[in-house]
């Protein structure tokens, strides 16, 4: 589940804080995480993450 709390942009990037809950192989990560979007027209073309615990989102993906 994927929450938008807040969003704003400006030229060609965009930015979300969003609000994390996933379960993948029995592990679960809740955190908040603020997304930078830049958009080359209509289409998304990069995308930076920023989580408020980096090593913990690691490991939820660890051996994906």
């Amino acid at each position: 589940m994927v929450e938008v709390l807040h969003t704003t942009a400006m030229g060609p990037f965009a930015a979300t804080i969003e609000r994390l809950a996933m379960r993948r192989a029995g592990r679960t990560l809740r955190q908040t995480v603020c997304v930078v979007w830049r958009f080359d027209g209509e289409r998304c073309v990069e995308m930076w993450a920023h989580f408020e615990d980096q090593p913990a989102a690691d490991a939820f993906w660890a051996g994906f």
